[in-house]
């Protein structure tokens, strides 16, 4: 775990997700032992940015410890309580973005890795698409790193926009730079 102050952690907020009943427990002791030695801070979990070693347990035969995102590991725990999921549950018991969802899912259900099934098996997640743990993943590592895919949100801006947005907001700065070189 890393405690970061509010100096030092990226300044963007993340959303407010449901932290998994397996895991409250954890986060409630940790934070009574840090506020016991730091009085006057405030705990805020920043789960879109953190990483898991999880065991999985894929069928009775094979287990595999995977690393994993946070919100991952959160998809992950689901599946203790059931065996298939529909995209809308997932996002209804986690409340994590759906961009986010839908990237960390994939990222699990990627070709190259499988650690989660998906019906249909297309790129597109919809709703109603089902989700469930694969019986038959196998791995030749017992440690396996699950990759990240960043999967491109059409309502999101194209990147040259946002260069071009960059690029006015320093504006400023550069013709300082300029002016001080000369």
């Amino acid at each position: 775990m890393i405690v970061c102050t509010s100096g030092c952690w990226p300044a963007a907020s993340a959303a407010p997700i449901t932290i998994p009943k397996e895991i409250q427990p954890l986060c409630d002791k940790f934070k009574e032992f840090y506020l016991s030695r730091h009085s006057g801070t405030k705990i805020t979990w920043a789960l879109h940015q953190g990483e898991a070693e999880v065991v999985v347990r894929f069928n009775a035969k094979s287990s595999y410890l995977l690393i994993v995102s946070s919100y991952q590991m959160i998809i992950l725990l689901l599946f203790n309580q059931k065996k298939v999921y529909k995209f809308e549950e997932i996002s209804e018991l986690t409340q994590i973005p759906r961009s986010d969802l839908i990237s960390h899912l994939i990222s699990l259900a990627h070709p190259k890795v499988k650690a989660i099934l998906k019906k249909p098996n297309v790129k597109e997640v919809k709703d109603d698409d089902e989700f469930q743990i694969n019986p038959k993943f196998t791995s030749e590592r017992y440690r396996v790193p699950i990759k990240l895919i960043k999967i491109a949100d059409p309502s999101a801006p194209a990147d040259d926009v946002i260069s071009k947005q960059i690029m006015t907001q320093r504006g400023h700065q550069y013709l300082q730079t300029l002016l001080v070189l000369t």
